[in-house]
C-alpha cells in the first residue's frame, strides 16, 4: 500500500481481504511497524547457508539491525557482526546487544549481507568472505560489480540477490516480533506525530537513529 497500490496516506482506503495480517493482540504497534522491513529480512535470511557460522553485515540502518537480531533469533550459535561507519548508530546498536564496528576487523566470515549499497559495497562483501561463502544483496546499490569471475570461480562464491517478501514471510515476521517484542522495540529510535514530521526532517539528509516511525495526527 502506497507502492505498489495508491492510498499510502489516505485516512481510509478499501483492500482486498486477502491482503490482510491479523497483529497479535499483545503485540503494540510501535513495534508491529516492523513486520514489513522484517519481513523483508526474512526472505532474505531465506538464501542463508545452513552451514554459515559468522555474518558480517554491512549496514547499520533498519534493515541491517534486523537482520542482525533476526539471525540471532533464527540460527542459534550464529555470530554476528554489523559494520557502520556512522558512530552514533554504532552506540545505538550496541544497545541492542549487537556487536557493531566502524571498521571491519579484517577477518573473513561464511556469509556477507550487504545492506548498505554504497560504492564497491558488494566488492567489499567479497573482499571478506572465506572460500565458499555467500554474498546475499539487500541493498539497492547503483555502482556496478568489480569482481573477476575468476576470483568467484576459483574461490567457490555465491552471490544472491534478494528483495520483497511473500506473504508467509509476513506472518512470519509478526510472529517474531510477537515472541520477543522487546528484542525489536529498540529498532525504533524515534516516534513523532505526523504534523512535526515534516519540519523535523526539513534539511536532513541522514537520521540521527535507525528506524522513525510517524503515527498520524489523530491518533
Amino acid at each position: 500500500m502506497g507502492e505498489s497500490a495508491p492510498g499510502g496516506y489516505a485516512e481510509y482506503v478499501v483492500v482486498p481481504s486477502w491482503t490482510l495480517h491479523r497483529i497479535p493482540d499483545r503485540l503494540q504497534s510501535e513495534v508491529a511497524v516492523l513486520a514489513e522491513p522484517l519481513a523483508v529480512v526474512d526472505s532474505t535470511l531465506d538464501h542463508l547457508p545452513a552451514t554459515a557460522g559468522t555474518v558480517r553485515i554491512l549496514g547499520g540502518g533498519p534493515i541491517g539491525v534486523l537482520a542482525a537480531l533476526r539471525v540471532a533469533q533464527r540460527f542459534a550459535g550464529v555470530e554476528v557482526e554489523i559494520v557502520e561507519v556512522v558512530p552514533e548508530r554504532v552506540g545505538l546498536v550496541r544497545q541492542l546487544s549487537v556487536d557493531a564496528v566502524q571498521h571491519s576487523s579484517g577477518s573473513r566470515v561464511d556469509a556477507v549481507i550487504d545492506a548498505a549499497g554504497y560504492v564497491r559495497s558488494v566488492d567489499d562483501a567479497f573482499a571478506g568472505l572465506t572460500n565458499g561463502g555467500t554474498v546475499i544483496a539487500i541493498a539497492l546499490g547503483e555502482s556496478e560489480l568489480q569482481l573477476p569471475v575468476r576470483e568467484l570461480v576459483e574461490h567457490g562464491w555465491s552471490l544472491v540477490g534478494s528483495i520483497g517478501f511473500e506473504a508467509v514471510h509476513l506472518d512470519r515476521s509478526l510472529a517474531a516480533l510477537a515472541e520477543a517484542p522487546e528484542t525489536y522495540r529498540g529498532v525504533v529510535t524515534e516516534i513523532m506525530d505526523f504534523a512535526v514530521a515534516r519540519d523535523f526532517l526539513a534539511g536532513r539528509t541522514t537520521l540521527p537513529g535507525v528506524k522513525m516511525v510517524v503515527k498520524p495526527s489523530h491518533v
